[in-house]
């Protein structure tokens, strides 16, 4: 078992550890060595060779999905121009499964250092004190705003 040897990671501060790929539960999801959802028994809603998506495990609204790159990318402020059709991409899929929904990713905190893009139907499901709501309305970025600030940036040569 994968999880009986090395547990997976959730969180590193510093620079990358050379095993996450094998670690990140993330990316342990992405590769199908995990199976989504409470004890692994859940089903991933979509995957292609860029995404993979699947319930949150603490829906927020009637439809919560995370939308997770393949690729390990520790989080929004790690993105580059250069990963633009990707965040194009993850976008496409959330607005597929979620139709009418937001669609966000965390800043500046995260459950799981590995980027992902929430997609939550319209109306929240949480109480008005709950953190999830505070989140949601002020410490998410959207989406579009990614892309549109990835592509504003010069891409490195």
């Amino acid at each position: 078992s994968v999880m009986a040897k090395r547990p997976p990671i959730l969180r590193y501060w510093g620079s990358t550890p050379a095993d996450i790929e094998d670690r990140c539960l993330f990316c342990l999801l992405a590769s199908g060595k995990l199976k989504p959802g409470v004890k692994q028994g859940g089903e991933l809603r979509h995957q292609d060779e860029l995404c993979v998506a699947f319930d949150d495990i603490k829906p927020a609204a009637a439809q919560h999905l995370l939308i997770v790159p393949r690729q390990h990318i520790k989080n929004v402020r790690h993105l580059r121009p250069s990963h633009a059709e990707l965040v194009e991409h993850m976008l496409q899929v959330a607005k597929e499964l979620v139709p009418e929904g937001r669609y966000v990713f965390h800043t500046p905190f995260n459950t799981v250092f590995h980027l992902h893009l929430h997609a939550v139907s319209e109306q929240l499901e949480v109480g008005g004190m709950d953190v999830r709501r505070v989140a949601f309305k002020h410490l998410h970025v959207s989406a579009e705003d990614v892309l549109k600030r990835l592509r504003a940036e010069p891409k490195a040569k």
